[in-house]
């Protein structure tokens, strides 16, 4: 059977300079996605709620649990993810996954600024918002602006509740890409 002949010039080929530009923006648009969407360190710290871990501060009156983590290298952005299971008590046992609401602080030294005390805790974000809808995770990234902001080297304080009176399981996940943190369930060694 034979082919017809076209007798026009493909429209693609009229303007090539105008599929150059418009190529050349996709592609543009696509090489510059979230620098801290893509991680380069991944690190873990599984545990059980139970009173040793238990915070003296609260969320929104209900008792929290706490743990902490160490950034040894400046950061841009760090993605922070939480996992929460309960059991069904029942002869099954089997864990169900459950809303867990945290608040990460980081931990600010002010002695120099108030006679007889040491440090606070500045919040940097939390993984909920004024209506309490929840995400499991969160990303945050330093503020150039603000000092406080900035995920510098020290110590940060993670507060985390299910809002329910049984213990539960939890996993955090910490994404980072200058440097691996370490992550601990007491106060971190200095």
């Amino acid at each position: 059977m034979p082919y017809p002949i076209i007798e026009r010039p493909c429209t693609a080929l009229r303007y090539p300079l105008q599929w150059l530009l418009c190529l050349s923006i996709l592609l543009a648009g696509c090489a510059t996605g979230d620098v801290a969407s893509r991680y380069l360190f991944k690190a873990s710290l599984t545990g059980t709620a139970n009173s040793y871990l238990r915070a003296k501060d609260r969320i929104d009156r209900e008792e929290c649990y706490q743990v902490f983590f160490r950034i040894r290298k400046q950061e841009k952005c760090i993605k922070i993810a939480l996992t929460t299971l309960i059991s069904d008590r029942s002869i099954l046992n089997r864990k169900i996954p459950v809303n867990g609401y945290f608040i990460v602080e980081k931990l600010i030294d002010i002695r120099k600024f108030h006679e007889g005390y040491n440090y606070t805790y500045s919040e940097l974000g939390r993984n909920y918002d004024s209506g309490w809808k929840g995400k499991g995770e969160m990303t945050l990234c330093s503020s150039s602006r603000d000092p406080i902001r900035k995920l510098d080297p020290g110590i940060y304080r993670i507060r985390f509740t299910v809002f329910r009176e049984e213990d539960f399981r939890f996993t955090f996940q910490f994404f980072t890409n200058a440097e691996q943190i370490a992550p601990y369930l007491q106060f971190p060694p200095p």
